[in-house]
């Protein structure tokens, strides 16, 4: 293929169940000039069969192995591999709607997009029916093309934050002269690739239609039983980063930066009650929280007292709530 339009990554893990609908979505798409970019990360199941067959059959399918490193280090791998003028990441337990593609390329191209968002539907496990819920549909209107930093402040304002890297169509470019790539060894890695991406982005549009099919089933890392300490790494870790990220690109300091910052801040400070107090001081936590208290009180607190007691005074914060517990009077 001379020209590539598009480079979807599909980065494959024992989902033999579920493969073929994906994959099946994507020799659908009425856009041609596509590459499929499959990374099979060690399966142990059939899968890694199932993607075989697809590359045997379709020019425009590779299949890449892997050693088992995680969901961003395939999607890191896939990346490397990529062609196309835009790139776009797939998981391989959803799927496409058939033109997806074809309107986010051709959108892209007429807008001259570096970044262009789109909306999903949610189905289960066990039904096939398609549903559009409120949580994945923006509230907000977003008729124009915005720089990145205006996109993640209308998002803020309309409470429209919360984003997946599968309802994010890329120009590649953007990703290979900013060397971006996904964290590596965490949960929810998506959440600082696709804010770093928009704070460097200068023409970003929102495409209110549902493209993408989310699946909805047992066992999945979002609706799996929560590993607080996980998340609480994996919270460190992007503020850790987003704040490397700030030095490297000061240009993007502003309000809107800093509140992501105490976005994610918020987040920690979440799951960290949901510890037990044994656990709260194991050493290796006990830095984490040094490390998000002393990045936060760089980018401010701004009116929230809880967050500023819990950075600030853990002493006094661990007071008011045991005084709560007997007295319901302080809403902390």
């Amino acid at each position: 293929m001379d020209k590539i339009d598009v480079s979807v990554v599909v980065p494959v893990y024992n989902v033999e169940k579920y493969l073929k609908d994906c994959l099946d979505s994507l020799e659908r798409q009425t856009l041609k000039n596509i590459e499929v970019i499959m990374v099979n990360d060690g399966s142990t199941d059939g899968s890694r069969n199932i993607a075989e067959e697809y590359a045997c059959r379709n020019d425009n399918f590779l299949l890449i192995d892997r050693l088992n490193g995680g969901l961003s280090a395939a999607r890191n791998t896939g990346m490397s591999f990529a062609k196309g003028k835009y790139i776009y990441f797939l998981d391989s337990d959803d799927y496409l709607v058939d033109n997806a593609l074809e309107l986010l390329y051709k959108k892209s191209e007429n807008d001259n997009l570096d970044v262009l968002l789109f909306t999903s539907y949610t189905f289960h496990d066990d039904s096939p029916e398609l549903i559009m819920e409120k949580h994945v549909k923006y509230r907000g209107e977003y008729t124009h093309v915005y720089s990145g930093l205006q996109a993640l402040q209308k998002f803020i304002d309309n409470n429209d934050v919360c984003i997946s890297c599968c309802w994010i169509f890329s120009r590649l470019g953007v990703i290979r002269e900013n060397k971006l790539k996904f964290y590596e060894g965490i949960i929810h890695e998506d959440h600082l690739f696709q804010w770093q991406i928009l704070s460097l982005s200068k023409r970003v549009a929102v495409l209110n239609s549902p493209l993408y099919c989310r699946r909805i089933c047992p066992g999945s890392i979002t609706s799996a039983k929560s590993d607080w300490i996980k998340k609480i790494y994996a919270v460190r870790c992007t503020i850790v980063a987003g704040d490397m990220f700030v030095m490297q690109n000061p240009e993007i300091i502003g309000k809107t930066t800093c509140w992501f910052m105490r976005f994610w801040a918020n987040f920690f400070f979440m799951d960290w009650l949901m510890l037990d107090e044994y656990t709260r001081n194991r050493y290796d936590l006990k830095i984490f929280y040094i490390e998000v208290a002393d990045v936060l009180t760089k980018y401010g607190f701004g009116n929230n007292i809880r967050l500023w007691l819990f950075y600030k005074h853990p002493k006094i914060f661990g007071l008011l709530r045991r005084i709560k517990r007997f007295v319901k009077v302080l809403e902390l």
